[in-house]
C-alpha cells in the first residue's frame, strides 16, 4: 500500500506487464514494457509477412525480453540475439524467455558499442527500444 500511495506503478507492485497479449515478468531492473512499443511487431510483421525464410535479429537493449520474445513466438525459424548493459535485466528477459517457451533466443550481455558477439554473427536486422521517458519518471526504481 505503501508503494502504491509513492506511486509505484503496478506493474512493478504485481511483478508483471502486458504486452502484445502476452504476461512479462517486470520489475525495479527492467522498464514496464509499453502498448506502444507494440507498433515495432507490428512493422516487423508486416515486412516480413510473405518472407518465410529464417532471419538472424539483434536486439539492442532487451530489457524485459518483450520485444525478442513476442518476434520468437511469432517467427520461431528465426534466429534471435538478444543483448542489454544490465545483468539483472538479462536474467528478467532469461526468465520471461523461459516463461513463454523461447528455444531460438541467446542472450548476450553488453551493448551497440562493445558488443563482442556481434563479431561472430551475421543478421538481418536490428531493433532497439531505447528508454525514452525522464529520468523523473523513473525515479522511484
Amino acid at each position: 500500500v505503501n508503494q502504491y500511495h509513492r506511486h509505484v506503478p503496478i506493474e512493478y507492485l504485481c511483478g508483471s506487464a502486458m504486452f502484445f497479449n502476452r504476461l512479462f515478468i517486470v520489475n525495479r531492473h527492467v522498464l514496464i514494457p509499453r502498448r506502444d512499443s507494440e507498433c515495432l511487431i507490428h512493422h516487423v510483421q508486416q515486412l516480413y509477412a510473405h518472407n518465410s525464410s529464417k532471419q538472424s535479429i539483434v536486439e539492442i537493449g532487451t530489457g524485459s525480453g518483450c520485444l525478442s520474445i513476442t518476434l520468437s513466438r511469432l517467427f520461431p525459424h528465426w534466429q534471435i540475439h538478444a543483448c542489454d548493459i544490465s545483468l539483472s535485466a538479462l536474467r528478467v528477459a532469461r526468465n520471461n524467455s523461459y516463461l513463454h517457451h523461447c528455444h531460438n533466443i541467446q542472450f548476450h550481455r553488453g551493448n551497440l558499442f562493445d558488443a563482442k558477439f556481434l563479431q561472430n554473427i551475421s543478421f538481418n536486422m536490428i531493433i532497439s527500444n531505447p528508454p525514452y521517458i525522464s529520468k523523473e519518471q523513473i525515479s522511484y526504481c
